[in-house]
């Protein structure tokens, strides 16, 4: 990473910490211990942003010297940037902590679609009771920690840095998360053989199949709650049922952009999921499994070749489904009974249905015509 001048430095500082009066900097009470701080920061412009962006809402000099004392602690020669990224991540609350490490869930270089990054940390549980998951983006963003954008005025999308992903995924390890197809794969076990107990699969763009799946013994993941396969191409018309068979505390299950046909009849089983992503797929209709997912929130099968026009009437059942995105021509007459529906895409309309359930009922009634 190409380092600053101190002039440089000290400017990206003040603009970061003291937007509002970057030209005039800090208040002199806090002029020296800035000005250490800024040093800490070894003139690497992603550690200076992050710790200056966690100083911005304060100017108590104790929080000040708390930050410069745990630079002074953490931050050693061999690997710095690394080591003050971490003292900004160790600031956050437990909620937002979650919802960072959760970003080691995309690839490198992926472009986020905001709306669903929101919908896997609600289905995942991250998000306090009465708080919204839109504002734990932006205290992200405001920390840094990733970069959010609009485009056409419509849609949203966040990118993380490579070595804010590196810390990411290094923070995920810790929490039992797999990233490659040899540990998630070949140390599976059930919790009562004490073995491997992995609690999320992060298994995107592994050029994975079903020979690199049904090749492995591994038996009853029972503590996963996330698994991605998003991108694996090679995985075809029918998903191996070994692999999720046991997963029945699975909360988020992502197979978009695979060639998969049909899901196996297990997947009703899992009781607690809440997000099934099938988006890019070959998924000719709903598969009926879905009906018995009564905690599902967010169900996409837009984009999937070949999908009938018609939604199920059994989607009527689906009572905590908040969000329904699919080439849909047509909905049946008992999506009127979707009472938490909030979001419905189709063909032709894109709504935000009014949570106010009269307004909402009438519009719903107009798709079912």
């Amino acid at each position: 990473m190409e380092s600053l001048t101190d002039e440089e430095s000290w400017k990206l500082f003040c603009a970061y910490a003291f937007p509002e009066s970057e030209k005039i900097g800090p208040p002199e009470h806090l002029k020296e211990v800035a000005l250490n701080i800024v040093k800490k920061c070894a003139k690497l412009p992603l550690a200076i942003k992050t710790t200056a962006a966690s100083l911005v809402s304060t100017t108590l000099p104790r929080d000040w010297q708390s930050k410069l004392h745990k630079l002074k602690t953490v931050a050693t020669p061999s690997d710095p940037v690394m080591d003050i990224l971490k003292v900004s991540y160790d600031s956050l609350p437990a909620h937002l902590k979650a919802c960072f490490a959760y970003l080691a869930f995309f690839p490198e270089d992926e472009q986020i679609e905001c709306e669903y990054l929101i919908h896997l940390w609600t289905g995942e549980g991250f998000i306090p009771a009465g708080e919204n998951p839109w504002d734990c983006l932006d205290q992200l963003a405001n920390l840094c920690l990733v970069e959010v954008w609009e485009e056409w005025n419509l849609i949203k999308y966040c990118k993380i840095h490579d070595l804010l992903l590196d810390l990411a995924r290094l923070i995920s390890r810790e929490n039992r998360c797999a990233f490659n197809v040899e540990d998630a794969l070949s140390k599976l076990r059930s919790v009562n053989t004490g073995g491997g107990r992995w609690c999320r699969l992060f298994l995107a763009k592994k050029n994975i199949d079903e020979h690199a799946i049904s090749e492995r013994r591994s038996v009853s993941p029972t503590l996963v709650h996330t698994l991605l396969l998003s991108g694996n191409s090679k995985i075809g018309r029918n998903m191996p049922a070994m692999l999720i068979s046991g997963m029945r505390v699975l909360r988020v299950l992502d197979l978009s952009h695979t060639n998969i046909s049909t899901l196996p009849a297990c997947v009703g089983n899992m009781k607690l999921l809440r997000v099934l992503n099938l988006r890019g797929t070959g998924i000719k209709k709903v598969p009926k499994c879905v009906r018995s997912l009564k905690s599902l929130s967010f169900l996409d099968v837009s984009d999937c070749r070949g999908l009938e026009p018609q939604a199920p009437k059994w989607i009527s059942e689906l009572k905590c489904l908040q969000h329904l995105k699919g080439r849909f021509q047509r909905m049946p007459k008992g999506i009127s009974k979707l009472e938490s529906l909030r979001t419905l895409r189709g063909s032709f309309f894109l709504l935000s249905l009014s949570m106010e359930r009269g307004r909402s009922v009438n519009v719903k009634r107009m798709l079912a015509r």
